[in-house]
């Protein structure tokens, strides 16, 4: 396994970003190297509704690139507020005491989704690649 490196990592995510059809509104900030291997990617996001302006993601040291491509996606698709069905940004909003997400996404409209079927619609989008 080829152990990943600044460069490398500010890449995927720059590619991912793209990916995700955010590169307009999020971009890397930084790349740091942390003492025990792994890694953390610093986000900005000047998306107006985002809930996160600034945030760091962490890839560990024995992920392969595959993997830390894939782990990446599934966090920015949370944290950047992906709507399961389109893949575009939109509002996501927890409901108060329940395990149920209300959506708000100019494609799709508004719905609300369990939390469990949220994350099946997540994995599945990932499933098929990038």
């Amino acid at each position: 396994m080829i152990a990943l490196e600044a460069v490398q990592l500010r890449r995927l995510a720059d590619d991912l970003l793209r990916h995700l059809q955010v590169e307009d509104s999020v971009r890397v900030m930084d790349v740091h190297d942390l003492s025990d291997g792994a890694w953390t990617i610093d986000f900005e996001d000047r998306w107006p509704e985002t809930r996160f302006p600034a945030f760091a993601l962490e890839v560990q040291q024995e992920w392969s690139r595959d993997q830390a491509a894939r782990e990446l996606r599934m966090a920015l698709r949370d944290k950047l507020w992906i709507c399961p069905r389109c893949q575009q940004r939109a509002r996501i909003r927890r409901v108060v005491d329940l395990d149920v997400f209300r959506i708000d996404c100019a494609r799709c409209g508004r719905f609300e989704i369990e939390h469990a079927e949220l994350d099946r619609l997540r994995l599945a989008h990932e499933d098929e690649g990038p």
